[in-house]
């Protein structure tokens, strides 16, 4: 059980750098290498993927249960790394043509990417890891989630611009690796776990023979809580008459 939960925790590290950071903290330069520079395209564009990525994020949002999280990553990753592949594809056919079409063709990929971000890493960023911790670990792991966010948004901010400017659209083909990986660490290392309660979560890793208990159970035991508490509260209310 632990074997797998250090593997699902450890791959889900690398899910907050897949090149999401290039294409939104960056949008203006990844636009001007297609060719893309007026400020009036670039702020619509800007605002109409704000839009895009509210609606995508709370149908995910709404969805994580009926779905579950697995279908929700692995369609993730598949989208992500088309779209990326493509908007690679598009950009150096770009910078070799100077076509305006083929510049304008990559619009409607960074949208599909966003989609495919928006389903799965935004609504399950925070929640996924703390579901498959066990509850002695889980604000450890938490923190080191939170830890490596913070890292990533340091490399998209430091980073990003100078690789951007160095070497253009080929910066994009280690993003294209990244979501290769991702892809297949989600395939092998995450579980599924639509349907259990976080005390049961045990059961995702250990099968039938994990000991945890069951919502009957639970329910037993939270009545025998509130009844305790209601009796010693009854027992302080006669000290103070």
């Amino acid at each position: 059980m632990d074997l797998l939960q250090d593997a699902s925790s450890l791959s889900y590290l690398h899910c907050v750098q897949v090149g999401n950071g290039v294409v939104s903290y960056y949008l203006a330069l990844v636009l001007e290498t297609v060719g893309i520079t007026s400020v009036t395209d670039v702020t619509l564009i800007s605002g109409f993927l704000q839009l895009w990525n509210l609606i995508w994020c709370v149908a995910a949002a709404f969805s994580v249960d009926r779905l579950g999280r697995r279908p929700l990553f692995l369609a993730s990753a598949v989208i992500m790394g088309v779209s990326y592949v493509l908007v690679t594809g598009l950009s150096g056919s770009f910078a070799s043509t100077q076509t305006p079409a083929v510049g304008i063709a990559v619009i409607p990929f960074l949208f599909i990417f966003f989609a495919g971000y928006d389903i799965a890493l935004t609504p399950l960023l925070i929640s996924y890891p703390c579901e498959i911790w066990p509850y002695r670990l889980r604000s450890r792991g938490l923190t080191v989630t939170n830890v490596v966010t913070v890292g990533a948004i340091c490399f998209n901010t430091f980073v990003n611009p100078i690789a951007l400017e160095s070497i253009a659209w080929k910066y994009y083909i280690v993003f294209v690796v990244v979501l290769i990986i991702y892809g297949i660490t989600v395939w092998f290392a995450f579980p599924e776990t639509k349907g259990y309660s976080l005390e049961q979560m045990a059961v995702v890793f250990d099968g039938d023979a994990a000991k945890v208990p069951y919502p009957a159970e639970t329910a037993e035991r939270s009545a025998s809580m509130v009844s305790r508490g209601d009796e010693k509260e009854g027992t302080v209310r006669v000290e103070k008459v």
